[in-house]
Parts: C-alpha cells; structure tokens; sequence
C-alpha cells in the first residue's frame, strides 16, 4: 500500500503535477543544506575520535541524557566545522572552478 502511494506521489512529480511538494522539494536553499550534509558526513567521524580521545574516564551510557548531549554537541560542532569548512574552503574553489571552465562563446 505504502509503495503504491509513493509510486503514485513519484510519477505525479515527475508529470509536472506536483504542486506544493514539487515547490517544497525544488527549493533553493536544499543546496546549501546538502552541501553541508555531506560535510558533516565527512568530518563527524574524525570529532568524535577527538572528542573520544579527550575522555578522562569510559562514557556509561545512562538513562540521565549523556547520551542525548553528547549526541548534540557533536552534531553541533560537526555542523560549526562543517560551515567553517564550506565557507573558507568550497565557497572559493568553486568560485574558481566556475570561472577557469566557463564556457565560451
């Protein structure tokens, strides 16, 4: 049943009847949040060997939201460095890129 809606959903999109999902999935600023995404897919693994490093004594998980914290501030600071990383470095390699491929008339 679930397939059969989103078959459903999929081909309406695809036929230009989409509406508000076609104007919600096409909106602009999904780029930048993808960008970041992958980002964040790239440096997480490194903070949390960092973070994991720095720890004085084994991390328990229990039942007074550590766990929850601990997941939320590396979220956090993998998005921070994340933003830090698309803005000093993608941002103007791909200004670059832009200007030495451009096509010419």
């Amino acid at each position: 049943m679930k397939i059969e809606s989103l078959s459903s959903g999929i081909n309406a999109e695809y036929g230009g009847l989409g509406g508000f999902i076609n104007s919600l999935l096409s909106w602009k600023g999904w780029l930048v949040l993808a960008r970041l995404t992958y980002s964040v897919y790239l440096l997480h693994i490194g903070l949390m060997c960092l973070l994991v490093a720095g720890l004085r004594a084994p991390m328990k998980v229990a039942p007074d939201f550590n766990f929850a914290t601990w997941y939320l501030g590396v979220l956090s600071m993998s998005y921070l460095a994340a933003i830090i990383l698309y803005i000093s470095l993608e941002q103007p390699l791909a200004a670059i890129e832009a200007s030495t491929y451009r096509k010419r008339k």
